[in-house]
């Protein structure tokens, strides 16, 4: 068998210059791609591991659910260049944001008590709405409506550049996931953590199930605690079925009552009392933003100086934080079930597994099939 690829290596049409991240499911490279007359292009490589390159389930849906969304182009999704497969190995080479993921940055923010701008929260959550209403709402070459639905809409999947960009990221390949023979049980309780009840219960999933993920985001973002909680996958499971949520302004009264009729109305259990598209979200959250102080990328750029060293980001720290802005509470660090960070959002699938439950093992333990 060959010998997997390094850094600095040559693969494919690319130069790989580092790897950022390595999980159960996939590992991911910074890489550059070079052209005529010195053309270069900076991408991110995510290469599936070479054990589930015999998996036939796995790859078909990989490769099913790679082509469907590469056509998938809007300033708020990470857009996918190229499906490439090397001797046994496929991967996906996509643009490449240089910043942090939003798990990462919210653990950093209570690491050093830095709070997140309650508007800000709006606004980050506000161009991931508009990201899902365009996904959602896309047709295929024929005219027909592709029923794309993520699945997997959490803070590992939201990217936040340094120069202020908010990015969605891995667009289906939580589909394919689900055919993998291992999960990391860590990242199986960070998959329950941001489930709609639909999804928990196993029965089928639209577009709402979507907008009920972002909604945890958004609470998340705003208290700096999670709605759903528990000691173990099936105890974290049962509260999603439940759904049982305490208004934001129980653990932090600054919040805006608008702002908390957006959170909660996107986290009713019921899918026909939710808003039924991410549409409708993005437009109540433009209303809260357009009544409050204007909210630009400069304001994700300040955050991130504030949270991450030069040496990490590349930069000078701006002077010009503002220090009147209401913020989001952050209380003590998130409790053992939480996943930890990778290095990289793309690669958020596992770590090396050993447990091998998955979210269909899972389920089919509650009888559900």
């Amino acid at each position: 068998m060959p010998a997997p690829p390094r850094a600095n290596d040559t693969y494919g049409p690319y130069r790989l210059l580092e790897r950022v991240a390595v999980g159960g499911m996939a590992e991911v490279f910074r890489a550059k791609r070079s052209g005529v007359e010195g053309f270069e292009k900076v991408v991110a490589v995510k290469r599936i591991l070479s054990h589930l390159s015999d998996n036939k389930e796995f790859v078909d849906m990989f490769v099913d659910e790679a082509k469907m969304v590469a056509g998938l182009t809007h300033p708020n999704i990470v857009q996918i260049f190229d499906l490439g497969k090397i001797e046994r190995s496929y991967y996906i080479a996509m643009e490449y944001v240089h910043g942090r993921d939003l798990r990462t940055i919210l653990r950093r923010a209570k690491e050093r008590s830095v709070a997140v701008p309650l508007e800000l929260s709006a606004y980050v959550v506000s161009r991931v709405c508009a990201a899902l209403e365009y996904a959602h709402r896309k047709r295929d070459e024929e005219g027909r409506p592709m029923l794309l639905v993520h699945r997997d809409v959490s803070p590992q999947n939201i990217l936040l550049s340094f120069e202020g960009d908010v990015k969605l990221t891995d667009f289906g390949i939580a589909k394919a996931a689900s055919k993998a023979t291992v999960t990391d049980k860590g990242a199986l309780r960070g998959k329950l953590l941001y489930m709609s009840p639909e999804q928990a219960w196993g029965k089928p999933m639209d577009r709402r199930s979507d907008v009920f993920s972002l909604g945890i985001v958004f609470y998340e973002m705003l208290t700096g605690q999670k709605p759903f909680l528990g000691s173990s996958e099936m105890s974290i499971l049962e509260t999603v079925r439940e759904c049982r949520v305490a208004p934001p302004t129980t653990v932090n009264p600054g919040i805006p009552e608008k702002m908390e009729r957006v959170a909660m109305k996107a986290l009713e259990r019921d899918p026909e009392v939710r808003y039924q598209d991410a549409g409708e979200m993005h437009r109540d959250l433009e209303r809260v933003l357009h009544e409050g102080r204007p909210t630009t990328p400069r304001d994700i750029t300040l955050l991130l100086e504030r949270l991450f060293e030069e040496s990490e980001r590349g930069g000078p720290v701006s002077a010009d934080w503002p220090a009147d802005r209401p913020s989001s509470v952050h209380k003590d660090p998130p409790p053992a079930h939480d996943a930890p960070p990778h290095p990289d959002p793309a690669a958020r699938d596992a770590g090396a597994a050993k447990d091998p439950m998955t979210i269909q093992k899972l389920l089919k333990r509650f009888g559900i099939k």
